[in-house]
């Protein structure tokens, strides 16, 4: 039998990838209590006979996939897959997956949802009407008509496209940084492709969409924002490590960054009472609630089964392996 442990945080819908393993090859299994995501030897424990684990932000590092010999696939409930070692898993023959479609829409409309917010200056004016009884409408500065405005995607993928689409939609100028994507794919979108310093230094506002990779966390430093125009807005709907929080945070407080946007902080456990991002006048903060709506997590459950049944059908052609392996790894003695 084929072993699948559940792990992720909301087991909400895993009946459905239950439903889709046939119950004479697997026994599927979801985990009896939560799992805090850097609780290694609770993971451990509950995966020890697992061949394949389904998870969302536990921290699958080299002391927990040596601790799981049976281990063939750690199959993600995310588009994000950054919270495994994919390098020693690769070097391990363990295959590493993802669910690569099934929320694109739904982060695109919350990165264009907080860019629209943020240059209509919606929050002020609400704070201004709830807390101070104001009722004015010229009050705020530098508001612009979206058709003025030159707006910079860091990342062309799947996600950055559709946020592309929909900021055309408004008449803005459309640029993105992507080292892999050439500029004749680019401009079949409708999108102009700069280099890394010319797109920071004329972008009015900086949508950043990019995997969380060695080459990518961190890539916007200090350095980075120095280059931007005074007043820049920062929108970030990937992973809250893609720019250092130190330096994002004094950026915003010089008004470097005249506003943010962020729907990811560096890292998930996050207490809004003590985080500075999260209190904030120039700063908009959701819970990293850009994936959901009242259909994703369903049909991340069945993206999800549907590759893992792929990969142990080896049907390696659909599923969604992002390492490379191409077979079923046998269990370590």
């Amino acid at each position: 039998m084929i072993k699948v442990m559940y792990v992720g945080r909301n087991p909400a819908y895993s009946d459905l990838i239950a439903e889709m393993l046939p119950k004479d090859r697997f026994e599927f299994a979801v985990r009896p209590q939560l799992i805090r995501d850097d609780d290694e030897d609770t993971l451990i424990e509950v995966c020890k006979d697992a061949d394949a684990v389904i998870c969302d932000y536990q921290i699958f590092n080299k002391r927990v996939i040596d601790a799981l010999p049976k281990l063939k696939l750690i199959q993600f409930n995310s588009i994000g897959f950054n919270y495994v070692d994919l390098n020693y898993a690769t070097s391990k023959k363990i295959a590493v997956a993802n669910c690569p479609t099934y929320c694109t829409n739904e982060v695109a409309d919350h990165a264009v949802a907080l860019t629209l917010a943020i240059n209509r200056r919606l929050f002020e004016y609400a704070r201004a009407i709830h807390e101070r009884g104001e009722w004015k409408a010229t009050t705020q500065v530098n508001m612009h008509c979206m058709n003025e405005l030159k707006i910079g995607i860091l990342g062309f993928g799947a996600i950055p496209r559709l946020i592309a689409r929909r900021l055309l939609g408004f008449g803005s100028e459309v640029s993105a940084y992507d080292p892999y994507v050439d500029q004749e794919t680019m401009a079949q979108h409708g999108v102009i492709k700069k280099d890394f310093d010319a797109f920071l230094s004329e972008s009015d506002y900086i949508i950043c969409n990019v995997p969380a990779f060695p080459s990518t966390i961190h890539m916007l430093n200090k350095e980075a924002f120095d280059k931007c125009k005074d007043g820049v807005v920062f929108v970030n709907t990937s992973r809250g490590n893609i720019p250092v929080e130190a330096d994002l945070i004094e950026a915003l407080r010089s008004g470097k960054i005249a506003f943010a946007g962020l729907d990811v902080l560096d890292g998930e456990q996050i207490d809004p009472k003590t985080n500075p991002l999260c209190n904030m006048d120039n700063v908009i903060v959701t819970p990293h609630a850009g994936f959901f709506s009242s259909s994703s997590q369903r049909k991340s459950r069945i993206e999800a089964g549907q590759s893992l049944l792929s990969f142990f059908n080896g049907d390696f052609e659909h599923a969604a392996v992002r390492n490379g392996i191409r077979e079923i790894r046998p269990a370590e003695e």
